[in-house]
């Protein structure tokens, strides 16, 4: 009897240790801070044989969103394994493209076929085939063109150019300070800043990089912008943030993304404001500008649009 009660008093003591581990991953999870709930939910799930779906499916979001395809694929699979085509279309979709982003398109199609066949609708099935054969054609063809993984590339996220006359500005999230950046607890790197670089005409490296429009940049993200042909107008995406660089949340305490539209003067930003559609319950970012700078183009995820975010023209 006294074997069993000290039995029966380590199972709930185990118990409830993988409890705790559940929540502090779950709330990491809530709180955006994917990195660390990546790394909470593996710690949970050593001791667990058979997670629930719940957790399979934010174990593998979370590493979608730091876009670690290795680990959220391992994920994504098992769930598909458990769920088939029950699993809803939001983690099938993102299945889809973590395979793909491993390079296993062969299991993509076939997946994806099947799941289309499944679902009933021909149309759309045959359109898939006709769309896969087009692709394939394309993959086939001898290509025109070398990609260079350029020098100025860092571990961290550095993408979205646009041409500034003969230089090149772009989003990066590297950190070219001595005094340590603020800390995205997303994916735990550095806020993003735009840079700005003169481009060798041969071969397309970057020289001479720096911050583009330093004392104009928030603390938190500044990324993906867009000039006017006449390159004296910039928009430019960042965090929604009040005068003193405070962040304005919304009511539920999550930040969006807003347009600042500004004048260009030797490499100073003039008369910065939000573009009045932005909104602290909506997202409204990643500007372009049509050739003859009649037309704005960007992606929101404002109420009103056929998905998360769709893309509006003003």
């Amino acid at each position: 009897m006294k074997n069993l009660l000290i039995l029966l008093s380590l199972f709930f003591v185990t118990a409830s240790f993988s409890q705790q581990k559940l929540k502090k991953a779950d709330k990491l999870f809530s709180l955006y801070a994917y990195t660390e709930a990546a790394e909470a939910y593996e710690n949970y799930l050593k001791d667990v044989s058979q997670p629930g779906i719940d957790v399979m499916m934010k174990t593998a979001d979370s590493y979608y969103y730091i876009s670690n395809t290795g680990s959220a694929l391992r994920w994504y699979t098992r769930l598909h394994e458990v769920l088939g085509n029950n699993m809803d279309d939001k983690y099938f979709n993102r299945y889809i493209q973590v395979l793909r982003a491993e390079n296993n398109h062969a299991k993509a199609d076939e997946l994806l076929k099947k799941r289309l066949e499944a679902k009933g609708d021909s149309a759309v099935t045959q359109r898939f085939i006709s769309q896969k054969k087009y692709l394939d054609s394309l993959t086939a063809a001898p290509s025109n063109y070398t990609v260079t993984n350029l020098a100025s590339n860092t571990d961290k996220a550095d993408f979205g150019t646009a041409f500034y006359g003969n230089r090149i500005v772009y989003s990066s999230s590297k950190d070219t300070t001595k005094v340590t950046r603020k800390i995205y607890s997303w994916n735990d790197q550095p806020f993003l800043e735009l840079f700005v670089a003169d481009r060798n005409a041969d071969d397309g490296s970057f020289f001479n990089e720096s911050k583009f429009i330093p004392k104009e940049q928030t603390p938190y993200h500044n990324a993906t912008l867009a000039f006017t042909p006449d390159l004296k107008t910039v928009f430019y995406s960042a965090n929604n943030v009040k005068k003193n660089d405070r962040l304005n949340n919304n009511d539920r305490g999550t930040n969006n993304i807003a347009i600042t539209r500004g004048t260009i003067t030797d490499n100073k930003l003039e008369k910065p404001e939000k573009l009045h559609f932005s909104n602290k319950d909506y997202s409204v970012g990643h500007p372009a500008i049509s050739a003859d700078g009649k037309w704005l183009f960007f992606s929101s995820d404002m109420p009103g649009g056929f998905g998360d975010s769709d893309i509006y023209v003003t």
